[in-house]
């Protein structure tokens, strides 16, 4: 009798170990679809506090457009947000602003976010931006200072030294400055 009751106590033993380990399993996986689940809520929350923040922005940089005088759209030029959403670090950012420019996310000028249409009909880019900048300051202060002026207001943003040069091509910064600043 002592022999069977020491091979019913191995049994349960071996029992409830495996118990155990099934438990330990389980609980993994509902561990591992909680945080699933709970990055996919953060990322949608960060997208909808992007596509709310970018909808506040386009509306202040549309009120400068529509003024139309020099002063305002030279405004609009230099006007940029920041949606780095309270993170210190600066991404890169394809997808969210103008589909394929990319952009560092401290620095997403107005250009990024809404199209200008001047009354007589032409279009105020990120392109036609520098000109715009060139001549006003120009004007006002000279061209020395204009060409400072460019350096000091127009910045691709804090990511730009760390993206790769396939993604540099599609910078905004690279494609409309020509990587440049300055009035030429």
């Amino acid at each position: 009798m002592n022999q069977r009751g020491m091979e019913m106590a191995i049994q349960i033993f071996i029992v409830l170990f495996v118990l155990l380990a099934v438990s330990m399993l389980v609980l993994q996986l509902v561990s591992t679809q909680f945080t699933e689940q709970q990055n996919k809520l953060k990322d949608q929350q960060k997208k909808s506090a992007i596509g709310q923040m970018a909808k506040t922005s386009a509306a202040e940089c549309e009120s400068l457009c529509t003024d139309g005088s020099e002063d305002k759209l030279a405004q609009y030029c230099i006007k940029y947000f920041d949606f780095t959403s309270g993170s210190a670090v600066s991404a890169f950012d394809q997808t969210n602003f103008k589909a394929g420019v990319g952009v560092c996310d401290d620095r997403v000028y107005c250009t990024m976010l809404t199209s200008c249409t001047l009354p007589n009909g032409s279009q105020v880019s990120a392109q036609s931006c520098k000109n715009i900048l060139c001549n006003y300051w120009s004007k006002n202060f000279g061209a020395d200072r204009a060409n400072k002026l460019i350096d000091e207001f127009i910045a691709p943003g804090q990511c730009y030294g760390n993206i790769s040069e396939e993604q540099r091509l599609y910078h905004w910064y690279n494609m409309y400055y020509d990587g440049a600043q300055g009035c030429s």
